[in-house]
């Protein structure tokens, strides 16, 4: 069950004004990251965020107050370089993450989910549905989107064979999108269902897959000295291998 806080911080004197294209969030659930937990102290974390549109700046157009909305890892970025032009802001050099970092337009420090509210540039601003449980949906905005992903920009579909390596937070989500796109799923792990260091069970599926994502977040290697995950290294159409101790 979600848990509802009050987060105590020391912040810079004074209080600016939204910008034009700010939107201040009331924040009602945050979910819980393995780089929230792993980031250090004197930061307030959390990159998982939903809530209700509490503010807007002059300019929002796509959101009002009241709205059911999410926020990511990040609050802004400057929109003008390659990158921000080919929707990979995570890559620009100025772009301003959830917490941890000092915002680019006015150098105040980022704070995160763990507090009541946060203020983010319209562009990063998610719309809710009215359908999904709020409380529900924060994990979405970390976990959700870095499954879901590689899977569309793999072009998964029906009867894809999609396999998902280690059975953990990112592996659920993994396995729940895929298999809403009605691929069939394989699950490698350790202890259940495909036994990953068992030979005979791995050489069984060996070319049968066309994405294998993997999620276990440990320095292992797939693809060299290790004969069952050999057995499948040069058939696969598609790997990604996703490091969550860096997200």
């Amino acid at each position: 069950m979600p848990t509802k806080v009050k987060c105590l911080a020391s912040l810079e004197a004074g209080k600016r004004d939204l910008w034009p294209d700010d939107i201040e969030i009331k924040i009602l659930y945050c979910g819980i990251c393995h780089s929230d937990i792993h980031h250090g102290y004197q930061v307030v974390p959390g990159h998982e965020i939903v809530g209700k549109v509490f503010r807007v700046g002059a300019d929002v157009s796509k959101f009002q107050v009241g709205d059911s909305v999410g926020v990511g890892c990040m609050v802004n970025s400057c929109q003008t370089c390659a990158t921000c032009k080919n929707d990979r802001e995570q890559y620009c050099d100025s772009t301003s993450f959830t917490y941890g970092t000092l915002d680019r337009r006015d150098g105040f420090r980022t704070y995160g989910g763990y507090t009541e509210t946060i203020v983010v540039t319209e562009k990063f601003v998610l719309s809710i549905p009215a359908s999904l449980d709020l409380a529900g949906a924060a994990p979405l905005l970390c976990a959700g989107i870095t499954t879901y992903s590689p899977l569309l920009r793999c072009g998964v579909r029906p009867r894809s064979k999609v396999g998902v390596v280690g059975l953990g937070g990112l592996s659920h989500m993994a396995l729940k999108l895929a298999k809403s796109m009605s691929a069939d799923v394989t699950l490698f792990s350790p202890d259940h269902f495909l036994i990953s260091s068992n030979l005979e069970q791995m050489e069984a599926v060996s070319g049968q897959f066309e994405l294998i994502i993997d999620t276990v977040p440990y320095n292992h290697d797939p693809t060299v000295n290790s004969a069952p995950l050999r057995v499948v290294k040069c058939d696969v159409k598609y790997r990604f291998v996703i490091d969550i101790a860096t997200l």
